[in-house]
């Protein structure tokens, strides 16, 4: 499955002012005794 997200600029939530790249994220989920990671999800960064 590919995701497209268009040309749209978002701003750092962290800092404010830089600007987010797409890029590849992990990803891990935890819940009870069981964790799961998935990895290369694409995120804006």
């Amino acid at each position: 499955m590919i995701l497209e997200i268009g040309d749209r600029t978002m701003r750092c939530v962290i800092c404010k002012h830089g600007e987010t790249q797409l890029g590849l994220v992990t990803v891990t989920l935890e819940r009870d005794e069981s964790i799961v990671i998935i990895k290369r999800v694409p995120a804006n960064v």
